[in-house]
Order: structure tokens, then C-alpha cells, then sequence
């Protein structure tokens, strides 16, 4: 079944929903500035031949993470 994408295409959806988790991003202060590192816990290496939703780190890992 094919739907109208709820948001115009291109569009930043940076809340997650049921549908959609957003990458999370750490930020590293450096002396030109905060710079960004995406943090990839949306397990990309999840068994696909018997797909499971990613198993997210939650939030205080994640946290955890920025520290």
C-alpha cells in the first residue's frame, strides 16, 4: 500500500515515532568547535532473514556514552 509521506520528503524528523528512530549524536568539543559523531545504536547487524525492531541503547547508556 502506498501512502503520502506524512512530512515532505527532506525533511529533518529529529522526534522519534512508532516508525522512525533518528540517529543520536554525541558531540566532542575540540578547539574549532563542538563537532558531531553519530552514534549508530539502530543495529545494523540485527538478523535480517528473521527481522526484530533494533534494540536501542537506552537512555542512560546512551549518556553514558557522551561522557
Amino acid at each position: 500500500v502506498c501512502r503520502p509521506a506524512p512530512e515532505p520528503v527532506g525533511a529533518a524528523v529529529s522526534a522519534e515515532t512508532p516508525h522512525w528512530s533518528p540517529l543520536r549524536t554525541l558531540t566532542c568539543a575540540s578547539a574549532a568547535g563542538p563537532v558531531p559523531i553519530p552514534l549508530e545504536d539502530l543495529d545494523p547487524y540485527r538478523d535480517l532473514d528473521n527481522p526484530v525492531p533494533p534494540a536501542r541503547l537506552d537512555a542512560d547508556e546512551a549518556l553514558a556514552w557522551q561522557r
